[in-house]
């Protein structure tokens, strides 16, 4: 008898966009599985207060106005061959005033869901969780044969964009803990992002395993290969180029970075990635004139960015917040070949150590990118570096993690 084919249906924290995150990249993989039909990937959820409150703002911006207006309308995007996208609504405004609210709210937006797999023919339906939702919305779906949790972020001890890692709400974090707990109690797999959150998921979920963040290999391999070129606003930048790439926030570690450009005037520090407003208590340090903030750029650009790299740094606080994390940026400066310097052991760094340098000072972190400026042209360095870049690529993720869903099917 033949496999029934599948449908996904995915909640995720990050958005599908140009910079492929985490779970897009798992998506992307899974997508093209034999057993597969399709994949709904639910972006981030729209609430109608917010809308009314920012209307002047939606109004005067077409490509907010349109994402609005096609959620509002149930009508999906298409962005790969059996890959559609949407933002659910919340419809009702004031939900968490009460509990009657947000009832009505679930079923309202379940609804709208709910035509969008009839009429796009979505059956035999795998639930993929990779955020929060009420744990209620795992029960509301018809024709589920799986529920998955992607742990992929300590969500409770996250900071938002405007927060410094000090300045988490205890209650907040445990109302999102609560969620997350409740949300655990309802699945069948789960598949988390460090060791410390499978060992809590295992204490609710008996099929928990560990799956540690990846690269798109192929993407970042580019970074060493003659054919790629520079970029015109990097190739006039003194060498040596210490360089970081990722979102810029209160997790890095200015202190060290500020005490580093100071102490190595003759080397330019090169950053790359969008600025969230908590990084701002670091802004002296972009005034400095060895270093050059580039701004974000597109993600198949990275590489070139990346190839007038002499060292690759990731220089995170050292911080407990980070201790369940997992640094995704050290995959891909992994894929370039790169000598890579980490401030601290944390952020899931450790099991590299060997392959990069762990400083666990500043001033070590200086001597450990000075002797790494010396070894870069180790090329049996940099092919061991690829080699286990290559293992940790997201097709082998998406591969693991089919493995075991399979398995429950």
């Amino acid at each position: 008898m033949r496999p029934k084919k599948l449908s996904i249906i995915c909640f995720s924290w990050d958005p599908w966009s140009p910079m492929w995150k985490m779970t897009q990249q798992l998506m992307w993989h899974l997508a093209s599985k034999r057993r597969v039909e399709k994949v709904l990937f639910l972006n981030e959820d729209l609430y109608i207060s917010n809308i009314i409150e920012k209307l002047p703002f939606y109004i005067l911006n077409p490509q907010m106005r349109k994402k609005i207006l096609r959620a509002l309308l149930g009508k999906v995007q298409k962005v790969e061959e059996n890959v559609i996208i949407y933002n659910p609504v919340h419809y009702v405004p004031f939900i968490y005033r009460s509990a009657w609210l947000k009832k009505v709210d679930a079923f309202l937006m379940v609804g709208m869901l709910k035509r969008i797999l009839k009429k796009h023919g979505f059956q035999n339906v795998i639930l993929f969780i990779n955020r929060i939702v009420d744990e209620k919305i795992l029960d509301l779906f018809d024709d589920v044969v799986l529920r998955c949790f992607y742990w992929s972020d300590d969500w409770a001890s996250f900071p938002k964009e405007t927060e410094k890692v000090d300045e988490v709400n205890s209650e907040k974090k445990r109302l999102i803990s609560k969620a997350i707990e409740k949300i655990l109690k309802r699945v069948d797999i789960v598949f988390s992002v460090s060791d410390y959150l499978t060992n809590k998921a295992k204490m609710y979920v008996s099929k928990s395993y560990w799956l540690p963040n990846g690269t798109d290999y192929r993407n970042f391999v580019r970074a060493s290969l003659d054919e790629t070129s520079l970029p015109q606003d990097i190739q006039n930048i003194p060498k040596p180029i210490i360089g970081f790439v990722g979102y810029i926030t209160s997790t890095l570690d200015f202190e060290l970075l500020d005490y580093t450009a100071k102490a190595r005037p003759d080397w330019s520090f090169v950053f790359i990635g969008p600025k969230l407003p908590a990084a701002s208590w670091g802004e002296k340090f972009f005034k400095l004139p060895n270093v050059h903030y580039l701004g974000p750029k597109p993600y198949f650009e990275l590489p070139m960015y990346m190839k007038a790299f002499d060292v690759c740094i990731i220089p995170y606080l050292n911080h407990p917040s980070l201790q369940a994390a997992d640094s995704n940026k050290v995959y891909d400066y992994l894929a370039t070949g790169k000598p890579i310097v980490a401030s601290y052991n944390t952020a899931g760094l450790g099991k590299f150590e060997g392959i990069i340098k762990i400083s666990g000072s500043k001033e070590k972190f200086v001597t450990d990118i000075e002797n790494s400026l010396r070894e870069k042209e180790n090329e049996k360095l940099a092919k061991k570096r690829q080699e286990i870049a290559k293992e940790n690529s997201w097709e082998k993720r998406a591969d693991y993690m089919w493995k075991k869903i399979e398995a429950l099917l």
